[in-house]
């Protein structure tokens, strides 16, 4: 049983060190947007003592959560006056999210949620925001509201209630589940040099 623990303690700190890839995510301008961030602490005997959000460059937290004094749910809040009231970090559910609302167009760029746990090493996470207008372009078909591209491309797609989508597979129709409205549109936004190789009729 010691030898066991002891690879468990080993795997848990060099795991520590392993850097998440960032989450692309992108947004409307006038909408709201949910950031991730995983504050589930490693160990059942550990727990959240402090979670912070930067933006971009940024060595002063853009949203802080304060946890040091006592528990989670009593955790002090405290956003920065450039969020001027549109952001509250949930944590409710898991993961964490930072809420935007309204999203603005200065929103855009990349965001680190950094979690010091009260025993475990501290952990971040990148999450990088591309914030768009709401502008419509290439139209798809309402019967096949599929197309294929030749890497991987974010649309944003427009129906009533707006919906956004991403194909996350190269090569592969990911636009799904199929859409029952009128008709809808769609915006190739990223990577910029995405292109169609083949669009429904």
């Amino acid at each position: 049983m010691f030898i066991w623990l002891r690879f468990l303690n080993l795997f848990l700190f060099f795991f520590s060190f392993l850097a998440e890839p960032p989450q692309i995510l992108v947004g409307v301008a006038g909408s709201s947007l949910d950031l991730p961030c995983n504050i589930t602490a490693p160990t059942p005997d550990d727990s959240v003592a402090l979670v912070l959000w930067y933006k971009d460059e940024s060595t002063t937290p853009l949203y802080s959560l304060d946890a040091r004094r006592g528990l989670l749910d009593q955790a002090r809040h405290a956003a920065s006056d450039l969020l001027n009231n549109r952001a509250y970090l949930s944590i409710t559910h898991r993961p964490s999210t930072l809420k935007l609302k309204p999203l603005l167009e200065e929103d855009e760029g990349q965001y680190r949620c950094r979690v010091d746990f009260r025993k475990a090493r501290t952990r971040n996470f990148d999450v990088i925001l591309t914030v768009v207008e709401f502008i419509l372009s290439k139209s798809l078909n309402e019967a096949h509201p599929t197309d294929t591209f030749k890497e991987l491309t974010i649309l944003l797609c427009r129906t009533d209630p707006l919906l956004i989508r991403k194909l996350s597979n190269p090569g592969r129709s990911s636009l799904s589940p199929s859409i029952n409205s009128p008709g809808f549109s769609c915006k190739a936004l990223y990577p910029v040099h995405g292109t169609p190789i083949r669009t429904p009729e």
